[in-house]
């Protein structure tokens, strides 16, 4: 019912109320509809009594006097027979002598008229069945009333065919008892019936078009079998058997009944049949279950919510919020009017605990759409890729139309990776649904601040907005610690949040909790209560005092009095001095537990400690594992966990895994608060749990570890796999395969002579394949390029041997990552016999597998080389940058993406990232490696996180034309744009947001911006001819612009001191500039003749500057005088076209149009060598190795050659490829090559 409108001609000032059963209804005047709104949705029944009071007050100088009221009644069924005729009710009264007209306008609906009409038909003719209308009334009028209200939230017509065929199924039956003539059209009826439910609570609510014709033929025969039947009935006696044979007239219709019943049943079998609807739910959950991973300890534990009687009105308010819509005047007390709910507190207060009691309320009523429980020291769920996929998982298992929207979506594209691009999958799939559930369902994050990092949790919260704005029956609730970037968040989105320090019945409910617990403690401890309780008035309030209202203060205090036969001394020396700081007091009460358990000079002690903390952030191991790892009785290890319990417990969920109570012992064992005689060495912890897990490996893995007898299974099915492997794999075995790495490459420090043994030993062994082996088994291969990746980037902590190990494991593991995958047999069967025979790994595998399948011809030695699998982008490449290990390169292009490659062999790493909509421009790698940055031409930058592509939080917009050319700050913190709008802007690469006002001062584009080596200083250059130096921190510009070129600059750059900068333009000049004093070192680089000036780049030290132009010169200059170093360096007859240094800056080499390239030493000035002759067109790219041993050339002639710098002589044959720019990656194993002569200046600028 949509509203009341009230006509008079009065024009006394009235109040309109409603009320339903004597109760208030709240309503609101619409001025310009002119009618009282309900504020609730009602819901309407035809026992409903409903009143309209009108009522006025007048008033003389603020006296009334005369109250006028007046009131109508109407009934339910008024209502809903108004309903059904889509017709205004309409009823007369008189309001101060005036006549008044109320009108009710319920809301028509077309669907529902065309089901009424049905149901007239069919009662028109069961009208004239005379008695039998008696024995169906409750059956004919059930569907309308029963079904006819609802009809809002489910398929209108279905719903009513439905209702239908049961109302004729109960007709036929109760006839059946005097004619058998119809009792197989009985038989018929009730086939159909069992699929009603079925489809109303779920399949219906899809709206799959599937059902629509096979619903209108339900509704057809329903309608015309009761119409038949209440003719039929209607020619006979309602109360007695037949005496007489069937009319032959009846025989036809019945047949006719009969077959239709055949093929509907048919029909419905193959569309809705409750086999295949479970067997598609049964598809879609495996579908989803396989593709989007979601974590099952993720949820909510109905045991772990709050103590009855404690937070009941914190959980009450959020569980009012999350349920109903809320009038703005009462939610803004303590909750926010949007449709995301922070709700924050600090650590110990109780969030987990509301947040699992809220989820418990929310699932009874079943508006729970999903949870998520994040936990710091559960690998799991501490990374936010995995809450969305967990959260759409339970979702779509909670909202049918939603699972079958996200299992399509899954379908459509095999390739996308939930796991990276969850945030695109949660709204695309929510934007594109069509039913909505009826009531909200709501989202539930848990402790957020121990999932990701703030870039991710930023991502995250943005995603659960949108999703959340965009459909209203979707509602958030996010629990964390007020995390300054979570909160910083919130408030940028104008979301207020909950803080549940400020609740005003906390000191309540800490008083009550403490008061349950103590009496836990005297019922456990059988603690006299005579005279007195043991915890008086006194003690009690001493707790709550020192509590400082911290659930976890008490909790912990009720622990640690368990574990004592007499609680009470204990209780008065922790109770004893006066009270400090909430924190404060948690903290000694930790420290307590510890002294009173702990022997601080025990070395076991010690090392079980560092184990079980050293281990938590990966995943928790049981009392026999940790024993298994120490080398220490397990009774040691179960003894130091018992007399620990009130921090400590055993998880029953993962194997009976050690783990804290509350992340925050976590934090005390490792933080400063803890003394160090207790605190744990997180770093030495890592020492010690890398030597475990190398020994344990060494030790245990062999070959065929899990007996499996054939190999011409692949490992999906091998029925008992999983059992195999928890019976074969120890757990600290299991554990070892995992994360020895993580332990290994913790910190940056030399690994010892020891470890460094043990590394080698496994990497040039067999017990490299057997750990591949393990991995293939566990369904977890990945892992193992992971680790060899952390190995390789962590190249100072080991000697060079044991980095090329790594190196050819890593290239071994990726050449044959489908085979490993697919069945572990075959790594000896399919992977050995083709991997290159001068690999150590081979020669080992050799010797222990004499009977390998050997390759009689074509056989590789080595590697082949990888730049003929560069391929991907299906537009012309623009950018190239190495990532600052070297282990991936990132490239950018015209088709819109941005793709991440394997620097070793070449693949695409995951799809190409997504999300810009034209070309992009320009692409670099944050310093520190973790993200990567683009600029594009639809005039936004997006931040990708470099592990996982994923995106990471919102493009930046600000720019109000193309981008193109970025740079980031040495310590990663900040990027800056320039932009054809003509400005430059600084970001926060943290948080994504603008950092002032845009930097104006150009007149033209800004075509290059690069960063001081100290980050205190941005340059830039423009088409403006202008170079300029910007003040981060004031984000003024540092003295004039820098002038002299007559041409656009194209690049500009700091020395590797940060003393000179060059910028480089489109007319022949290269200048020099102090970068202090912002003036020229100098002339300008030029030359004569009018050759135009195609490149520039200082030497590795900073020391010179070389320039080459079109007319055959190179020009060498002293970078800091600006003058000559010598004459300059000729050697060809047609135009240069490309120029390095190598990387000891001793030699140079360019490129011509023509082909040849000549290299000349920049001591003597004169040619090292004659023209590498071999090319057979102009050469467009040259580059040196890191270590100055080879040159790369790239040419139009469709190749690209390497030479040996020493003696000019080629290296093995051309590379056929197309390329324009090329440069090494910084271990010099490979080249990087693009389409566009623009990628060279583009990747100088940015290793610059």
């Amino acid at each position: 019912m949509p509203g009341v409108c009230v006509e008079s001609d009065t024009t006394t000032q009235f109040q309109v109320e409603l009320q339903i059963e004597g109760n208030g209804i709240r309503m609101e005047y619409n001025e310009r509809a002119s009618i009282w709104k309900t504020v609730h949705h009602l819901e309407l029944t035809s026992a409903l009594k409903i009143a309209i009071s009108i009522k006025a007050e007048p008033s003389v100088d603020g006296s009334s006097f005369s109250p006028l009221d007046a009131r109508v009644d109407v009934r339910g069924l008024e209502l809903i027979e108004a309903f059904w005729d889509s017709r205004t009710l309409f009823i007369a009264t008189t309001f101060n002598n005036q006549p008044v007209t109320i009108n009710f306008k319920p809301r028509p609906s077309p669907a529902l008229k065309t089901t009424y009409e049905h149901i007239i038909k069919v009662q028109e003719a069961m009208t004239r069945c005379g008695q039998l209308m008696n024995d169906v009334a409750e059956q004919r009028i059930n569907p309308l009333v029963r079904y006819g209200i609802s009809l809002a939230e489910v398929n209108p017509t279905a719903k009513m065919g439905f209702g239908l065929m049961k109302a004729v199924f109960d007709v036929l039956n109760d006839q059946s008892k005097y004619d058998e003539i119809v009792s197989d059209l009985v038989i018929d009826t009730g086939r159909i019936l069992p699929f009603s439910n079925r489809i109303l609570e779920d399949a219906l609510c899809d709206e799959v078009e599937i059902l629509d014709p096979v619903i209108k033929d339900l509704c057809n025969l329903a309608v015309e079998t009761a119409t038949f039947l209440c003719e039929y009935v209607r020619k006979r006696s309602t109360n007695a058997p037949l005496e007489y044979p069937t009319v032959l007239e009846d025989k036809e219709p019945i047949r006719n009944l009969r077959t239709q019943f055949k093929k509907l049943d048919e029909d419905l079998d193959a569309a809705v049949s409750g086999a295949t609807v479970r067997a598609v739910d049964n598809i879609e959950n495996d579908l989803l279950m396989k593709r989007l991973c979601p974590i099952d300890n993720a949820n909510y534990q109905r045991d772990r919510g709050c103590v009855d009687g404690t937070r009941t009105q914190v959980i009450n308010d959020i569980v009012k919020w999350s349920t109903e819509q809320i009038d703005k005047d009462v939610a803004t007390q303590y909750l926010n009017v949007d449709r995301i709910l922070w709700v924050y507190g600090m650590p110990g207060i109780g969030k987990s605990a509301i947040a699992n009691s809220i989820c418990c309320r929310i699932d009874q009523i079943k508006q729970l759409g999903g949870s998520f429980f994040c936990r710091r020291d559960d690998p799991a769920r501490s990374e936010t890729k995995s809450v969305l996929p967990t959260l759409i998982y339970r979702l779509a298992r909670m909202h049918a139309p939603y699972r079958s929207r996200v299992a399509q979506v899954l379908r459509d594209d095999p390739q996308l990776a939930p796991q990276l691009a969850s945030g695109e999958l949660f709204l695309s799939s929510l934007q594109s649904l069509k039913a909505h559930p009826p009531r909200p369902l709501v989202l539930v994050i848990d402790a957020l601040d121990e999932c990701g990092d703030p870039g991710t949790r930023r991502q995250l919260l943005g995603h659960l907005l949108k999703a959340c704005q965009r459909n209203q029956w979707l509602k958030s609730i996010v629990i964390s610690r007020p995390e300054h970037d979570i909160r910083s968040f919130f408030n940028t989105n104008d979301i207020v949040g909950r803080d549940l320090g400020q609740d005003d019945n906390s000191r309540t409910d800490i008083r009550y909790f403490t008061e349950v617990r103590m009496k836990m403690v005297a019922d456990e401890r059988q603690v006299s209560q005579d005279p007195e309780p043991w915890v008086g008035e006194r003690r009690l309030g001493h707790i709550v005092n020192r509590s400082g209202g911290l659930f976890i203060f008490v909790e912990m205090l009720s622990q640690s009095l368990m574990r004592f036969r007499n609680p009470k001394p204990p209780l008065e020396r922790l109770l004893e001095g006066p009270s400090e700081e909430a924190s404060i007091e948690l903290h000694k009460l930790y420290l307590a537990a510890i002294e009173s358990r702990v022997n601080a000079e025990e070395a076991e002690s010690r090392l079980i400690s560092r184990a079980v903390i050293g281990v938590a952030p990966h995943r928790a191991l049981c009392d026999k594992s940790i024993a298994a790892f120490t080398g220490l009785e397990i009774g040691i290890v179960i003894s130091w966990v018992d007399d620990l319990s009130s921090l400590l417990y055993r998880d029953k969920t993962i194997q009976n895994g050690i783990r804290v109570r509350h992340i925050s012992i976590l934090e005390y064992f490792t933080g400063r608060f803890c003394p160090l005689d207790f605190r744990v060495d997180v770093k030495q912890a890592d020492v010690e749990l890398s030597t475990y897990s190398l020994q344990t490996m060494m030790r245990e893995l062999r070959f065929n570890i899990c007996g499996l007898e054939t190999s011409c299974l692949p490992n999906s099915d091998i029925n008992n796999l999983s059992e195999r492997v928890r019976e074969n794999i120890s757990d600290i075995l299991q554990y070892s395969c995992l994360h020895w790495s993580s332990h290994l490459c913790a910190n940056p420090d030399p690994e010892s002579g020891e470890i460094c043994q043990l590394l080698g030993a496994f990497l040039r062994g067999e017990h490299f394949l057997y750990w591949l082996e393990v991995l293939s088994v566990m369904g977890k291969v990945p892992t193992a390029s992971v680790a060899l990746r952390r190995i390789i980037a962590c190249s100072r902590k080991f000697d060079e041997q044991i980095v090329n190990l790594a190196k050819d494991g890593l290239r071994f593991v990726l050449a044959f990552l489908a085979p490993i995958s697919t069945s572990a047999p075959h790594i000896y069967i399919s992977v050995l016999p083709f991997t290159p025979s001068e690999l150590s790994l081979w020669k080992t595998a050799y010797r222990l597998f004499p009977n390998l399948m050997r390759v009689g011809e074509g056989r590789m030695t080595k590697w082949p080389g990888s730049s003929n699998l560069w391929k991907g982008h299906t537009g012309s490449v623009n950018g190239l940058a190495y990532s600052p290990d070297g282990l991936t390169v990132v490239s950018c292009s015209n088709d819109k993406t941005v793709q991440i490659w394997d620097a070793a062999t070449g693949a695409p790493i995951g799809e190409p990232l997504k999300g810009h909509t034209s070309y992009v421009e320009s692409v670099i790698y944050s310093p520190d490696g973790r993200n990567i940055i683009s600029g594009s031409w639809d005039n936004t930058i997006r931040i990708w996180d470099a592990a996982t592509g994923a995106p990471v939080g919102e493009p930046l917009t600000g720019h109000t034309s193309r981008v193109v050319s970025l740079a980031c700050s040495p310590d990663s913190r900040y990027i800056i744009s320039g932009s054809n709008d003509d400005t430059i802007r600084i970001w926060d690469a943290e948080t994504g947001a603008p950092i002032g006002d845009p930097l104006k001062g150009h007149t033209g584009s800004v075509k290059s911006v690069a960063y001081s080596p100290n980050g205190r200083n941005i340059v830039s250059g423009g088409t403006d001819n202008t170079v300029r130096i910007w003040d981060v921190a004031t984000r003024s510009p540092v003295g004039e612009p820098l002038k002299g070129h007559t041409n656009y600059i194209e690049i500009v750059g700091y020395s590797s001191d940060g003393q000179s900068i060059f910028s480089r333009c489109n007319d022949r000049i290269v200048q020099i500039w102090d970068a202090a004093r912002g003036v020229p070192v100098g002339e300008p680089l030029k030359v004569l003749g009018s050759g135009r000036n195609l490149g520039a780049s200082y030497s590795p030290a900073g020391r010179n500057v070389v320039s080459l132009f079109f007319d055959e010169i190179v020009l060498l200059w002293d970078g800091t005088t600006a003058n000559p170093v010598d004459k300059p360096l000729k050697g060809h007859t047609s135009f240069y076209k490309d120029i390095a240094y190598s990387p000891d800056g001793l030699n140079i080499i360019r490129g011509t149009y023509q082909g040849p390239i000549q290299m000349f030493d920049t001591d003597p000035k004169k040619p090292a060598t004659g023209p590498l002759m071999g090319h057979t067109w102009d050469v467009v790219s040259v580059a040196y190795s890191p270590d100055g041993q080879k040159i790369a050339t790239a040419s139009l002639d469709k190749t690209i050659r390497i030479w040996d710098a020493a003696t000019g002589l080629p290296i093995d044959g051309p590379l056929e490829e197309y390329a324009r720019s090329l440069a090494y990656s910084p271990d010099g194993r490979h080249i990087v090559s693009g389409e566009e002569q623009t990628f060279l200046v583009r990747r100088n600028r940015v290793c610059e």
